[in-house]
């Protein structure tokens, strides 16, 4: 890159149909919900542990959702994600 390089970025959806509920884009999961924030708190859950338990919940939706020939590569992420959040 040089010096008047720049980047830019659009967020957009590419849907093939014309069924789109639900469809998001990933900032939407950007802040946690502050009732389920403060539910697991009341419940002793410390806020650190309640940031593990909302990164393991989204990386887990996502790998979930990857196409069946990627099963074994998205458990062997989910093992590494887990593994990092219980060493903290």
């Amino acid at each position: 890159m040089n010096e008047g390089a720049y980047a830019a970025s659009v967020p957009i959806i590419m849907v093939d149909t014309g069924d789109v509920n639900g469809a998001r884009h990933s900032a939407a999961d950007a802040s946690p919900d502050e009732d389920q924030v403060n539910y697991l708190r009341l419940r002793g859950i410390s806020k650190d542990e309640v940031t593990d338990l909302i990164i393991h919940e989204i990386v887990s939706q996502f790998m979930d959702s990857l196409p069946s020939e990627f099963v074994h590569d998205a458990d062997i992420v989910k093992t590494l994600v887990m593994d990092k959040l219980l060493r903290q």
